[in-house]
Order: C-alpha cells, then sequence, then structure tokens
C-alpha cells in the first residue's frame, strides 16, 4: 500500500532593494516554493554523482528567499 503525502508551504517576503545608479528603491515580492525546492535538489544529482550546478543554484536561491 502506497500512501502520497502532500505538503504546501508558502512563505512570501518582502524586501526592498536600493540601487546607487538611480537611487531608487524597489520592492520585490518572492513566495518560497517547497516544490520548487524539492525538484531542484532532486534534479541536481545525475549519474555517476555528477551535480548540475545551475539546478543547485536553483534549489539555494529558493532557500535565499
Amino acid at each position: 500500500m502506497s500512501s502520497s503525502t502532500t505538503t504546501e508551504m508558502t512563505l512570501t517576503t518582502d524586501s526592498n532593494v536600493s540601487t546607487t545608479e538611480n537611487n531608487s528603491t524597489q520592492k520585490i515580492t518572492k513566495t518560497f516554493d517547497l516544490q520548487t525546492l524539492r525538484d531542484a535538489f532532486v534534479n541536481c544529482m545525475q549519474n555517476e554523482n555528477t551535480l548540475i550546478l545551475s539546478e543547485y543554484v536553483r534549489a539555494y536561491e529558493e532557500l535565499c528567499v
């Protein structure tokens, strides 16, 4: 018997980013996606312990919401 558990998590963060070039402030909102994090970490490991860096970075960026 197989069971599947779905976990949903939403985390919204607001960041103010200032740039020195035009001295403006932008508000950035990003929502944490647990499925994206999981998929990226699963996909980053390939055969023979090869690491796909772009997937690892995608997972890391999802953690740094």
